[in-house]
C-alpha cells in the first residue's frame, strides 16, 4: 500500500515539469520571465524591477552623455541578467522537488555507542 501511494504522489507532482531551456530563454527575453515561469513570483518581481531600473538609468546616463555611468549600469544589467538566467535554470530543475517528501524514510536521531 505504501509503495502504491508513493508512486501516485510521484506521478502527481511530475505531471507538469518545467523546462530549464524555456526558463533560461524566458529569463533572457523578458525581465523576470524565467522566475515567473517557474512560479517564483517574488524573485521575478525583484529581478524585473532591477533590470528595468538598471536599463532606465543606463538610458538616462546615455542621454546626458555620461558614458562611464552608462557603462557601469550596463555591466550591472548584464550581471543581473546572467544571475536571472542561472536562477531560472536552477528553479526549473528543482521545480516540484521540495513539494513532496517521503516521511517514512526520513529519520532523525542520534546513536551512541560505548
Amino acid at each position: 500500500m505504501t509503495s502504491i501511494l508513493m508512486i501516485s504522489l510521484i506521478t502527481a507532482t511530475s505531471v507538469y515539469p518545467r523546462s530549464p531551456q524555456k526558463a533560461v530563454l524566458y529569463s533572457l527575453l523578458i525581465p523576470g520571465g524565467g522566475q515567473f515561469y517557474t512560479k517564483r513570483y517574488l524573485r521575478g518581481i525583484i529581478i524585473a524591477v532591477g533590470e528595468i531600473g538598471l536599463g532606465y538609468n543606463a538610458y538616462i546616463n546615455h542621454r546626458e552623455g555620461d558614458s562611464d555611468k552608462r557603462d557601469q549600469y550596463l555591466y550591472y544589467l548584464a550581471y543581473l541578467i546572467g544571475f536571472s538566467m542561472a536562477d531560472a535554470y536552477v528553479g526549473a530543475l528543482v521545480y516540484n522537488f521540495d513539494l513532496q517528501m517521503d516521511k517514512e524514510r526520513l529519520k532523525l536521531g542520534m546513536r551512541l555507542r560505548w
